[in-house]
């Protein structure tokens, strides 16, 4: 009986998983998945998507970290498979799952290069919007293309040794797996959050706004956010914003609407009213390309709600 011909070096780097075998990829992509998670949680990283990994800005509860895992690797296994299994292919689960593990490798070379390269999410999002050339973001742009290319490649060459498809079934098979993997990891990773309200967060040591009227808390409120001081920002909040608009996320909020609004210059004229208990400030402020109104919602001290308007949709001036 004819020896299999030797698989030669590049062979490896384009099919590890084929080289690797069910068992070794199996070993490989669960060492992979627990370093991932291991890694992700103190550091903030977000493996939230067959093809997704990004920085949420601060640290998160080893439960995110491992679900991530389990999604973005055991779900987008599990719909290969059963893609697989529609066009005729009948191996077993645990091979393909081996193989879409290992094929993630790319992804954690993108985190470290992430985490490396990139400044804090809301740095960023304020240099993308005003310098979308900058340095730093060509640099990781060069690093992360290749990486995901090589994600892809592998998820592929994963996806044929462990369907057995060839030709146009692979290919059509394949790019159906990857858009309902990408799609159904999104809807379990993130449809709860979207239909749940966010839990209430009680502000363990809250920041007093200074001022006697509404008026002067609200301004008192963006000065801070103006002067970067978002974690003092956060702290006016009451439990249901404070859990609905993390700190970071507020900080994101301001320097992306300074980046496209051309920056805060102050405060022209307040408006106020009162709904529902609350009270409305609209704040007319003035930014680098045009007026835009900071609408602040207060129950009595504490911040209940932020909003960007258009002056035109402001409270009526008196």
């Amino acid at each position: 009986m004819a020896e299999a011909p030797k698989r030669r070096w590049f062979h490896h780097l384009l099919d590890p998983s084929g080289s690797l075998g069910p068992g070794g990829s199996l070993a490989v992509a669960a060492a992979l998945a627990a370093g991932c998670a291991v890694a992700a949680a103190p550091t903030g990283l977000r493996f939230d998507g067959t093809l997704d990994v990004h920085l949420a800005g601060e640290a998160i509860p080893w439960s995110t970290a491992a679900l991530d895992q389990l999604v973005s690797w055991a779900l987008t296994a599990a719909i290969f498979w059963l893609v697989a299994l529609l066009f005729g292919r009948r191996r077993g689960p645990g091979v393909m799952l081996g193989s879409v593990g290992v094929a993630r490798l790319p992804l954690a070379l993108v985190a470290v290069a992430a985490l490396v390269m990139l400044p804090p999410p809301d740095e960023l999002l304020e240099i993308a919007l005003t310098n979308p050339l900058h340095p730093d973001l060509l640099l990781f742009v060069a690093v992360a293309l290749p990486c995901l290319a090589w994600c892809v490649t592998w998820l592929c060459t994963g996806f044929r040794t462990a369907s057995g498809l060839r030709g146009w079934r692979l290919a059509l098979a394949f790019v159906l797996a990857l858009g309902l993997a990408e799609v159904g990891t999104k809807v379990v990773l993130f449809a709860p959050g979207l239909l749940i309200p966010p839990a209430p967060v009680e502000v363990e040591d809250p920041y007093e706004l200074p001022g006697e009227t509404p008026a002067e808390r609200a301004e008192a409120f963006v000065g801070l956010l103006d002067d970067g001081r978002f974690d003092d920002a956060w702290r006016t909040f009451t439990p249901e914003m404070a859990g609905a608009l993390p700190a970071h996320e507020l900080a994101m909020t301001w320097r992306s609407t300074e980046a496209v609004m051309g920056g805060f210059e102050g405060v022209s004229e307040r408006r106020t009213g009162r709904q529902g208990g609350l009270d409305l400030v609209d704040l007319v402020a003035d930014w680098g390309s045009r007026d835009m109104v900071v609408r602040v919602v207060l129950d009595d001290d504490r911040v209940t709600g932020l909003w960007f308007i258009a002056p035109e949709d402001a409270l009526p001036p008196g």
